[in-house]
């Protein structure tokens, strides 16, 4: 190659690497602090609050209680130092695990370059850019990010101590390199011993390996701090969660993770996990390494530092259980993608198709990775600043934060309000009898206590504390919240109130159910500020409380009858509460208020089981300053979309997918405007659309006011057999208008993207449940429609009846289903039928060999008599509703195209 062509390919090379390097930083910084600190950051950031003596001593502080810490003390230093400079933040916590993330891919090219070649680096690079391994812990307050950059450094000073010739300073910064990496974790312990065994190996043969001696005893001396932590871990009886694994487990679970990231499952890797596996192979043969690098060299460095750690991993668990998370072997990573980035540029260079498709295969199924870790995160970190939001939004004078877990308790501390809080048991502590004593004393000095019951702590009863909570106090909200490795789940319980009379400012009611009697609720004012409102109930019990207690719920209706938000709570009075029949009890229940609900007069409806009463009327007013939003989409004329939100995170095709939409006007609206949302898959192709007006019923949108955020309702009908995730799009046109433009650089745009829902399709039943009874052979509607089963059950005037279709073949036309009770031939006494609005699943809708279940009830006429009546059933044509499905019996055509189900005198009794 010429002189030329080489400037010009380094070149390339060069601006290859700062391309990766800008879009590293790019989707490393991006929501940076988008999730909650989790538990081991909140200990990150108690560790690095201490002195340098305390870091020095590695121990956490909990509740004032000392324990070993697992990790050794420099990135906790660096983070100490990092801290006064930058704050305290989320973003600026994660930022130098993001800073050691960017300069690992830089760190990527200049070891290549070193060992296998610069295009080997580019590759590994590249492959390092798409791991949603590495994009996770750029994002986390702990060192592992670090431990990689650690790790490549030591790997870049290990390879001129493998040459013939090597030079003081050379082993110096080895030694600094390796003393670094065991300071920041003690798996880095592993890669430095692979590092002296492959030094032992190259210094033998050569016989001058003395230099080790010189290293290992500077490495042994600079250490001796460690010594204390080390000596207490080994003696220790064992860790929660840490157990010892075979090497080839640990090896699958760290290529699994290292290439997809810790949310995918290791029983499922399937073909995701199989390019990455064949790269590193063809790496591992070390093909095309210039004869001056020594290939065996080269080999004993790829091969050698990922297997021998993972070994001395192993054999270091039959001495003390180690760590049983994959993240701890990520010391191991680097060689991984080296050895990958070689096996691309090796196969590039000699069987370039291969490369192609691996090189697809692996950007396809990576991005996929990357894309779900940015966007839609399988794993999420305890969202401990969600529970401390849904606190602190609830919260009411006389409230109190009770944790049972100790220990995530510092990650609450780090988003306290200023409620008080505590946790019991408290860190270490056992006594039974004890904590129960402390929790009285505590409880007592409160009106309500916000408990955060899972998870649970350690080597003590899970249930002295809730059941101690449960027997003396009413429970009043409840939420989870989720987590990487546990949910939280909270509760909150009030002292139980019992009072004379109705208050006289509540609203009475008289609402039955069962032993239940609800006589009033008691209405705050309400603002659309807030975030919600606390109602208080009054009911009383008039006889025995039931195992399963009933929830009341509060709603808001508009004049329609359409339900805005609700609330709702179990009615229930604490075994210790000394109640007789018909005592009045209050139970507080949490309404909230929307963001965006418009400010008109709304209906209180009650609802107990199956009974609902309209007490009253609450008015939402205007909030005094509106919140800030940010607008997804503005359109010309004035009204902005600020968010769109869906009750469930995935809809079933063929039924309604239902959001709240908040808009806003920047300028008055003289007419109402007619919203549009459609669903389209990844090609742009329509699959859905529903037409709305903009504004909700009760405040259409001439009525808004310029910057006032208001609510509306969207409902979309779902086709069937449609299953994915698909985009949402909409837009805005008055009523006998075009649709109005979009504001933005792109002139002329009508449909604005505002995200994504996620559709499933119906689960494909083959077989009948073995509850069926009744199996007709040979029952036919037409030639592909067969009655595989049925049950039929009588509870006095109601009649149940269950049929199961088996779909032979697809069909085109809908078809609807009668079911007659009377005597053949004459006209039904009682019947049900369904059309398209009835169905649950229209025939068309039915897959090849599907079992579809069709359930279906009768309201009897009083005293009928039932002697010589039957159960008949038939299907008809949409269309022509008089005409018939043909219906055939073992071959024979039944009279009337219908079935006989049998008699009705069967059921009675």
């Amino acid at each position: 190659m010429s002189l030329k062509r080489q400037s010009a390919t380094h070149n390339l090379t060069t601006w290859l690497f700062v391309a990766l390097i800008l879009v590293a930083f790019g989707l490393r910084v991006y929501h940076l602090d988008g999730q909650s600190l989790w538990r081991d950051e909140a200990l990150t950031l108690g560790r690095a609050r201490q002195s340098l003596s305390q870091t020095f001593a590695n121990r956490n502080l909990v509740q004032g209680v000392s324990s070993p810490d697992l990790h050794p003390p420099l990135y906790f230093l660096m983070l100490h130092g990092w801290r006064i400079l930058a704050g305290e933040s989320e973003f600026a916590l994660r930022f130098p695990s993001l800073a050691a993330s960017i300069l690992t891919i830089a760190m990527f090219g200049a070891v290549a370059n070193r060992i296998w070649g610069r295009e080997t680096g580019l590759w590994a690079a590249a492959l390092a850019l798409l791991s949603p391994c590495y994009l996770w812990y750029a994002q986390e307050a702990r060192m592992y990010a670090l431990l990689v950059l650690e790790t490549l450094i030591l790997l870049y000073t290990l390879w001129p101590l493998l040459q013939p010739q090597s030079k003081w300073g050379e082993h110096i910064a080895f030694g600094l390199a390796a003393l670094v990496l065991v300071y920041t974790h003690y798996a880095g312990v592993f890669v430095v011993g692979f590092a002296i065994l492959a030094y032992l190996v190259i210094r033998l043969r050569g016989r001058a390996w003395w230099p080790v001696l010189i290293i290992l005893a500077g490495i042994g001396l600079l250490a001796i701090p460690l010594y204390p932590n080390l000596r207490e871990l080994l003696a220790a009886s064992g860790f929660i969660a840490f157990h010892q694994s075979a090497p080839w487990t640990l090896l699958q679970k760290a290529a699994n993770t290292f290439s997809l990231g810790s949310a995918n499952p290791m029983s499922d890797p399937g073909w995701r996990l199989i390019p990455f596996v064949l790269l590193a192979l063809a790496g591992a043969l070390t093909l095309d390494i210039p004869p001056q690098k020594r290939r065996w060299r080269v080999g004993l460095v790829g091969i050698g530092g990922l297997i021998v750690p993972l070994l001395l991993f192993y054999l270091a668990s039959w001495i003390q259980a180690n760590y049983s998370n994959p993240r701890h072997l990520i010391a191991l990573s680097p060689f991984w993608f080296l050895l990958m980035g070689h096996g691309a540029a090796t196969l590039r260079r000699h069987l370039w198709p291969a490369a192609v498709l691996a090189g697809l295969a692996i950007s396809v199924s990576g991005a996929m990775a990357l894309s779900q870790t940015i966007t839609d995160p399988p794993l999420v970190r305890d969202d401990v600043r969600g529970l401390a939001a849904y606190i602190e939004t609830r919260a009411r004078a006389g409230d109190a934060v009770l944790w049972h877990n100790a220990v995530m308790m510092e990650t609450y501390a780090y988003y306290a309000s200023d409620l008080p809080y505590t946790a019991l048991p408290q860190y270490g502590q056992q006594d039974k009898a004890q904590i129960l004593g402390d929790l009285e004393q505590w409880a007592q000095s409160f009106e309500r206590i916000w408990f955060i019951s899972y998870p649970l702590p350690d080597f003590f009863d899970k249930n002295a504390v809730p059941a101690w909570l449960s027997e003396r106090l009413t429970p009043v909200d409840s939420s989870t919240f989720p987590a990487s490795w546990t949910e939280l789940h909270l509760n909150l319980y009030q002292w139980p109130r019992r009072l004379d009379s109705l208050p006289a400012e509540a609203l009475p009611a008289d609402l039955r159910q069962g032993p239940y009697l609800i006589r009033g609720v008691e209405v705050e004012t309400a603002t659309v500020s807030e975030p919600g409102i606390w109602l208080s109930l009054f009911w009383s019990l008039e006889g025995e409380q039931p195992e399963e207690p009933l929830a009341a719920n509060v709603r808001l209706l508009d004049s329609r009858s359409r339900e805005w938000t609700g609330g709702g709570a179990a009615l229930i009075a604490p075994p210790s509460l000394d109640t007789a029949p018909g005592d009045l009890m209050a139970q507080q229940i949490w309404l909230p208020l929307p963001v965006g609900l418009a400010p008109v007069t709304y209906t209180l409806e009650l609802e107990l089981a199956d009974a609902a009463q309209s007490v009253g009327a609450i008015a939402v007013q205007r909030p005094i300053s509106p919140p800030q939003f940010k607008p997804v989409a503005r359109y010309t004329g004035g009204p902005e979309l600020l968010q769109a939100e869906w009750v469930h995170d995935e809809f079933r095709a063929g039924q309604w997918a239902v959001g709240y939409f908040v808009w806003r006007t920047q300028s008055p609206l003289n007419q109402d405007l007619s919203v549009t949302v459609r669903l389209v898959d990844w090609l742009g192709r329509e699959v859905a659309r529903q037409l709305s007006s903009l504004g909700p019923p009760d405040y259409p949108a001439p009525n808004w006011q310029p910057g006032e955020p208001i609510r509306s309702l969207v409902a979309i009908r779902l086709p069937f057999r449609v299953e994915g995730r698909y985009g949402v799009q909409v837009s805005l046109s008055p009523t006998d208008g075009d649709p109005l433009p979009l504001r933005g650089l792109l002139p002329g745009r009508q449909w604005a993207s505002v995200g994504k829902i996620h559709l499933s399709d119906w689960p494909l039943e083959l077989e009948l449940p073995d509850r069926v009874t009744h199996r007709p052979e040979q029952v036919y509607l037409g030639d592909s429609i067969r009655l595989a089963g049925y049950e039929v059950r009588r509870d006095e005037n109601i009649l149940t009846v269950d049929l199961y279709w088996r779909c032979e073949q697809e069909l085109s036309a809908d078809y609807g289903v009668f079911v007659h009770v009377g005597q053949p031939g004459k006209a039904p006494l009682a019947q049900a039928s369904s059309g398209p609005a009835n169905w649950t699943r229209p025939v068309k809708s039915w897959r090849e060999g599907e079992i579809i279940l069709d359930s279906r009830q009768i309201i009897l006429p009083p005293d009928l008599e039932t002697e010589g009546l039957s159960i008949m059933l038939g299907m008809y044509d949409l269309q022509k509703p008089d005409l018939r499905l043909p219906l055939t019996v073992d071959g024979e055509a039944a009279p009337d195209n219908t079935f006989n189900l049998g008699p009705l005198t069967d059921l009675d009794g």
